[in-house]
């Protein structure tokens, strides 16, 4: 008991902290703080009855759920760091939904019983080019202290009409094909978030070559970056990249890493506030977030809610790319504002609005 009280501990302290501990639930959900968290004892008679599994097929099987969707007082979704993070397609077309984070999830159930892990009623559904292909049951990992912040992942194996026990959530996209593809993520029957990206395919034009096809993800990792800040508040400014390519050093086929010099640059009407030159190590097809301190100079660094008021532009300038990569925002009362995409009072559908919880500001590439 004295293991399982320290573990919660861990847990809540972690969904309190800034976007860097948020990039940890991946590695907390393969731990036993996710197992100790959720057999905290509950007083009989007040636990929703939980809906079981069919492991044969990763589809629910539960008995009906009457959730109170008005437990807070905006509507579920998922953080869109985690999103960019959690959903992985390997080179060879293997794939991983898991790890992401939800916010305002609800809870309870309209006659008060608290339904905290919600097995067998919280999955994730599977579209390519429209069509339905596959759904898996997704689990509970962990929460906060007031459960307005709890992570999901995948189930740990399920077994396929052929009858193949697979890891987790792999669709196996070399099977499925390139194409658009949708992440449906639903909660006892009603679709509470949606996220699009594309899958593309690259082909090796050597006979030779030990890998003859890759294949790779596009999407909202290309066209968002965001402002977040760190313990000392100082400004960061970060985006996620990837290479696609068979070879990066010909001289040297077993790297697959790919050496990308940046030019980050922030001006206020034209004029140059900050500037960073930095080199990163790019992953192949592995999409990973890559940050940069912004400052005045190397002693004085810019703080979070130290801009004035105005019209700003951050650029990015990635040597192995032709063009500037652009992101327009403006401040006001000291405050960078949010997209409309961000901005719950804006925002028109909620199943995709772009959460950043109070940590994370997302900027749209121009």
């Amino acid at each position: 008991m004295r293991t399982t009280k320290k573990l919660l501990i861990i847990a809540t302290l972690a969904f309190a902290c800034s976007l860097h501990t948020e990039a940890q639930i991946g590695k907390l959900a393969k731990k036993a703080i996710a197992k100790n968290l959720l057999k905290k004892k509950k007083k009989p008679g007040n636990v929703a009855n939980a809906g079981k599994v069919n492991s044969k097929n990763s589809k629910p099987t539960a008995t009906a759920i009457d959730l109170d969707r008005t437990t807070f007082k905006f509507t579920p979704s998922i953080t869109l760091y985690s999103l960019l993070h959690g959903t992985r397609i390997a080179n060879h077309g293997f794939t991983s939904f898991s790890n992401y984070l939800t916010t305002f999830l609800p809870y309870l159930t309209k006659d008060g019983k608290e339904a905290i892990d919600l097995k067998g009623f919280l999955n994730l559904k599977i579209y390519k080019d429209g069509e339905f292909k596959k759904s898996f049951a997704m689990e509970i990992n962990a929460g906060s202290s007031e459960n307005k912040k709890r992570g999901i992942q995948e189930p740990s194996n399920t077994r396929g009409e052929d009858g193949v026990w697979r890891h987790g959530s792999d669709i196996e996209v070399n099977k499925l094909g390139a194409g658009k593809y949708r992440l449906e993520f639903v909660l006892a029957g009603e679709v509470f978030y949606n996220f699009e990206f594309e899958v593309y395919k690259k082909v090796s034009d050597d006979p030779y070559a030990s890998e003859s096809e890759l294949y790779f993800s596009k999407g909202l990792w290309n066209d968002y970056a965001y402002f977040t800040k760190n313990t000392s508040n100082n400004l960061i400014f970060g985006l996620f990249l990837m290479h696609d390519e068979f070879h990066p050093n010909p001289n040297n086929l077993r790297i697959k890493t790919k050496r990308v010099k940046a030019e980050i640059k922030l001006t206020k009407n034209g004029k140059t506030l900050a500037q960073r030159n930095r080199e990163f190590s790019l992953d192949r097809g592995k999409w990973q977030e890559y940050e940069a301190s912004l400052g005045y100079d190397k002693s004085k660094y810019m703080k979070f809610d130290g801009l004035s008021d105005g019209n700003y532009k951050m650029e990015v300038k990635l040597d192995n790319e032709t063009s500037k990569r652009i992101y327009n925002f403006t401040v006001t009362n000291k405050k960078i504002n949010y997209l409309p995409q961000q901005d719950r009072a804006k925002n028109t559908d909620p199943t995709r609005h772009i959460e950043g919880w109070n940590t994370i500001t997302w900027l749209k590439k121009q």
